[in-house]
């Protein structure tokens, strides 16, 4: 486990704005599996770099768990395709029972790789009862 101080540098160093240390402070906090870290980045998620935003979802996905859930979903409606895809993708990591439904709404997404994303997340459980459901609301 990662020294708290450390951590604590990496999240700092996450909202700065310099793209490269954004990048490396994201993949050291994931590499570290830093979960002390989530609670401060939540406090980030709101970030107006949109960069920023898309980094601490990436982080959730990687290391978070059901607690980042709601804070993932609240990202697929997020106001950059970029932040959207991230959530996406951070969902079909977490793999939390009951998110995928609140992808419904995505699948009309003007961004097409976030509707590829989604679909994506679908194909994990499309063999389910219950993807019957989801694909009649996407209608």
């Amino acid at each position: 486990m990662a020294d708290d101080k450390v951590i604590e540098a990496l999240v700092q160093a996450l909202v700065t704005d310099e793209r490269d240390v954004r990048y490396h402070a994201a993949q050291a906090i994931a590499n570290a599996r830093a979960t002390s870290a989530l609670p401060k980045l939540s406090e980030h998620r709101h970030d107006q770099n949109p960069e920023v935003r898309e980094r601490i979802i990436i982080i959730f996905g990687q290391i978070g768990g059901s607690e980042q859930v709601p804070a993932v979903i609240e990202a697929t409606n997020d106001t950059e395709p970029q932040v959207q895809l991230a959530a996406v993708n951070a969902l079909r990591q977490l793999r939390e029972r009951g998110a995928t439904i609140s992808l419904v709404p995505r699948l009309k997404d003007p961004n097409p790789h976030v509707r590829a994303a989604v679909c994506a997340r679908s194909v994990t459980w499309a063999t389910r009862p219950s993807a019957r459901m989801f694909f009649l609301f996407a209608r």
